[in-house]
């Protein structure tokens, strides 16, 4: 299923919005990374460390049925955020993340 999640950390209420063609199968990708300390959003990754599974929850915001409109979508989801509540690591969906530990 394609469309646009969201992960919320229920402690503090800062998210991370993302899109996939297959949103449950990217769950299951967030969740083998953070658990291996290899995610991209250093930010999330340093919250995981603190807190458990269980303080996080795992949404679907809206199923989108062309591939190619997954980036504008999640764009305007970010955009409708305020950033400091938000895990991503960059305000664009244009652009590719590197992050680094901090």
């Amino acid at each position: 299923m394609k469309g646009i999640y969201q992960i919320t950390n229920k402690q503090n209420g800062k998210k991370y919005i993302g899109s996939s063609t297959n949103v449950f199968k990217r769950w299951e990708q967030h969740v083998t990374d953070l658990h291996y300390g290899l995610h991209h959003s250093h930010l999330l990754q340093k919250d995981w460390k603190k807190y458990s599974l269980n303080d996080f929850t795992f949404e679907v915001l809206e199923y989108v049925d062309d591939k190619k409109d997954l980036l504008k979508i999640e764009q305007m989801w970010i955009d409708g955020e305020e950033m400091p509540n938000l895990y991503n690591v960059l305000t664009s969906t244009t652009m590719h993340s590197i992050s680094a530990p901090s």
